[in-house]
């Protein structure tokens, strides 16, 4: 069994109401076992990208540290306030 990193990004009212659309998504388009993607995911935690750094950079630099947390397969997914009703969720999942 290994890892592959996801990341998907939806708008909704709630952080939680677009995890639970993406995480529906992806167990119907993949299946519920070992996709790799955020439908193994089964809660995710809130980050917050440091002042001066862009998104981008942000996940780049998490995918890069292998001590962040969203870097367990089995942990929650890492999740960004992108804009208002904007979130984008990243992580490593089993596959």
């Amino acid at each position: 069994m290994g890892a592959s990193s996801f990341s998907n990004s939806g708008k909704g009212k709630t952080a939680q109401e677009v995890f639970t659309r993406l995480v529906e998504d992806s167990r119907h388009e993949s299946g519920h076992s070992y996709s790799g993607e955020i439908g193994m995911k089964s809660s995710f935690k809130m980050v917050t990208v440091p002042e001066g750094m862009t998104i981008d950079d942000f996940v780049d630099k998490c995918f890069e540290d292998d001590s962040h947390f969203s870097q367990d397969k089995w942990g929650p997914a890492a999740c960004v306030k992108v804009a208002d009703g904007h979130w984008l969720f990243f992580g490593w999942a089993s596959s």
